[in-house]
């Protein structure tokens, strides 16, 4: 994004732009002095909000007809945990309708770092996730706002 604004002069060693972001996010502002960057540029930007919402096109949460019954599941990564080694399984939602797939592992520290859920098509998902501490894990997994087929799981690390 180019500004092409006028330059407002606060006083002799600081300028004021304004210019109008369209969304939230992290920007990037390259500051030139005769085409010659300023030290510490570009310089970060936090947006926590962009155009007024009455500018922004807002998507609705369509209805899902589903039944999370209908979910099946398998691998190793549902029955227990490998410490500092990549767990998987696989979570199969094809006969069981349009939803979004939910899933979170809390352990004796809390939240598991990273959870990675990969769309494989059809509404199949691989899940990979690892966990550094031993102790008891409670891997919870939902077909909407439904549970799937046996969880929460109850897993434990040693």
């Amino acid at each position: 994004m180019n500004i092409v604004t006028p330059l407002q002069i606060v006083d002799p060693e600081r300028l004021r732009v304004n210019f109008c972001l369209k969304e939230a996010g992290l920007y990037k502002v390259h500051v030139k002095c005769n085409s010659v960057p300023l030290p510490k540029s570009p310089f970060i930007i936090i947006s926590i909000c962009g155009e007024p919402e009455s500018n922004v096109r807002k998507m609705e949460l369509p209805i899902f007809k589903s039944d999370a019954s209908c979910v099946t599941h398998r691998g190793l990564g549902l029955t227990h945990i490998s410490l500092d080694e990549k767990n998987e399984f696989t979570v199969d939602g094809s006969a069981a309708g349009n939803n979004m797939l939910f899933v979170g592992i809390f352990g004796p520290k809390g939240q598991c770092d990273e959870v990675v859920i990969k769309h494989t098509g059809n509404n199949v998902y691989k899940i990979t996730y690892e966990v550094r501490d031993s102790g008891d894990y409670l891997l919870v997994a939902k077909w909407g706002d439904e549970h799937i087929p046996g969880s929460p799981f109850q897993l434990s690390a040693m």
